[in-house]
């Protein structure tokens, strides 16, 4: 068995594991949140800034293209953006009624007024996927109202809290379905450009051996 096919087996079996796992969702989010950050670091291992690495990863072995999308909901929060794109935003939210939009709805950004990314930029989904990693990780919960209806949908998709009221702010769900192919189809992209490029998924990674000649943490016993 290669180390290629090592990590295969050790990933997926993580991966069964975890679509088998009776633990709610919310732990199982964590789990592959941070599945997506390991691979990334072995994948962009010279890009030091954990968000530029986990954005371009997932641009890169994600097969994500809603990930460029941009999140109308978040952009309608920014005090920033000039009249004329407040506007736009407004306009076509106008138009989402139901209770639950997929964010096929978000305009791609050729669709934006000009086609002019800059001021969305950081309302693009794959983008806001990393602020969602950073919520669950570093506050330990969902960012907004989190998942309060247990989304079952393997896209991001709003609901708002209460379908009563026509103007109740939408909440963003990453569901845990979308969550887990998404880190499928990276784990079988990067395990694909591994193989083209004949490279370990160990590379750089400390063996054990090595940790127990490397001298010990100050402290440890």
């Amino acid at each position: 068995m290669t180390a290629i096919d090592e990590f295969e087996f050790q990933a997926t079996r993580v991966l069964n594991e975890a679509a088998a796992s009776q633990l709610p969702g919310s732990f199982r989010k964590v789990l592959y949140v941070v599945m997506l950050d390991a691979l990334a670091a072995r994948r962009f291992p010279d890009v030091k800034k954990n968000g530029k690495r986990f954005i371009r990863f997932i641009r890169v072995c994600g097969d994500w293209p809603d990930g460029e999308r941009v999140s109308l909901p978040v952009a309608a929060t920014d005090d920033q953006l000039d009249p004329a794109l407040r506007s736009f935003v407004r306009d076509r939210l106008l138009g989402w009624e139901d209770a639950i939009c997929g964010i096929g709805n978000d305009p791609l950004p050729k669709d934006l007024p000009a086609g002019n990314l800059n001021p969305f930029r950081s309302c693009q989904h794959v983008r806001l996927l990393w602020r969602f990693r950073n919520a669950l990780l570093h506050e330990f919960q969902e960012p907004g109202l989190g998942d309060v209806w247990k989304v079952k949908a393997d896209e991001p998709v709003y609901y708002r809290a209460n379908i009563d009221q026509k103007h109740e702010p939408w909440s963003l769900v990453f569901p845990v379905d979308f969550l887990a192919k998404l880190a499928e189809r990276c784990l079988k992209n990067f395990l694909a450009w591994c193989r083209r490029e004949g490279v370990s998924p160990y590379s750089d990674v400390p063996t054990w051996l090595a940790r127990e000649n490397s001298e010990p943490p100050q402290g440890a016993e």
